[in-house]
């Protein structure tokens, strides 16, 4: 093996790792705004699907597993699945972002409180990419288990 290859495997886990990390805290960072904010009704079903979704915690837990992968030797299939996983997170950090948005909008209309809020295309779309997200962190855990499994059989 080359050194030019030995130092691309070194630093290329390191930027996508690093990427999905950004990306992990800024959309935990969203959602606690979102979380934070007051209780309008519409904010209450968001707040609602979200816990239901159970986002917040599978962000940490994606974030704790880049984490422990950041020190790992990746292979190319594991880069490709945490280069995906980021894209679909980054996608639920712009619905949120927009919920925010729409939030902090809604509140400075002159009697917000008797104003509708419509977040129900965001929702859907949250839960849309949430439900890709599942599918897609289940492929990199079964991607992991199979280099486990390589590792232990070659021993």
């Amino acid at each position: 093996m080359s050194i030019i290859s030995q130092v691309s495997s070194f630093i290329q886990p390191t930027i996508v790792t690093k990427m999905l990390l950004y990306t992990v805290s800024g959309t935990l960072s969203s959602i606690k705004n979102i979380l934070s904010n007051n209780s309008l009704p519409e904010i209450v079903l968001i707040k609602e699907k979200l816990e239901s979704m159970d986002l917040e915690n599978k962000l940490e837990i994606i974030h704790s597993l880049i984490i422990d992968l950041r020190e790992s030797n990746l292979k190319e299939y594991h880069k490709k699945a945490i280069e995906n996983l980021n894209q679909l997170v980054d996608k639920i950090k712009v619905e949120l972002d927009d919920v925010n948005q729409k939030i902090n909008y809604h509140l400075t209309k002159y009697l917000y409180s008797w104003r509708a809020l419509d977040l129900n295309n965001n929702i859907l779309n949250i839960q849309h990419h949430n439900n890709i997200l599942d599918k897609r962190l289940n492929l990199l855990f079964k991607l992991l288990n199979i280099n486990y499994q390589r590792s232990f059989t070659t021993q």
